[in-house]
């Protein structure tokens, strides 16, 4: 009997000192599986964005200016992103320029975003000695679509063109 409580009152900082080197290397698995699910999440919406804009433009809707109208490619774009995106980040281009355009050219929506990372895996990294992770990354798509229909190339804000 006399051993066995001796045995406990030499083990008992193991666990501690178990879980002070194993939490960094669990709370880095962790994050990483969390912030890869977010950045891909993010990937996939920006792509989505930019293939649903490009899709909208290719109907011939007008591309859209900096207040990024609804019934516009830029607008559709934007809505497409969940409110992830701002106006400022989606372009949309033609070959020749928005008067020029005429049916069968291209339309181009090309949307560049700054993703910022939601965990604290960087300085978790750096802190246990290994090569950081950044905490911004930029995440670009584009995706185009030929014109089913000369787009118009003045843009109305709001209501039917009609």
């Amino acid at each position: 009997m006399r051993r066995a409580l001796q045995r406990v009152r030499r083990d008992q900082g193991q666990a501690v000192v178990e879980l002070v080197l194993i939490l960094p290397l669990v709370l880095v698995l962790v994050f990483a599986i969390v912030e890869f699910g977010v950045a891909l999440n993010a990937r996939l919406t920006v792509q989505n964005a930019a293939s649903e804009g490009a899709r909208y433009g290719s109907l011939g809707s007008p591309p859209g200016d900096a207040s990024c109208a609804a019934n516009t490619a830029r607008g559709r774009a934007l809505s497409a992103s969940g409110g992830m995106l701002d106006c400022s980040e989606i372009t949309i281009t033609y070959p020749g320029g928005v008067g020029s355009a005429t049916r069968g050219d291209e339309v181009a929506v090309h949307i560049s975003h700054e993703y910022t990372a939601v965990t604290p895996l960087g300085g978790l990294l750096q802190l246990i000695g290994a090569v950081g992770f950044p905490d911004t990354l930029t995440l670009s798509a584009c995706s185009s679509g030929r014109l089913e229909q000369a787009p118009s190339p003045s843009v109305s804000h709001g209501g039917s063109s009609c």
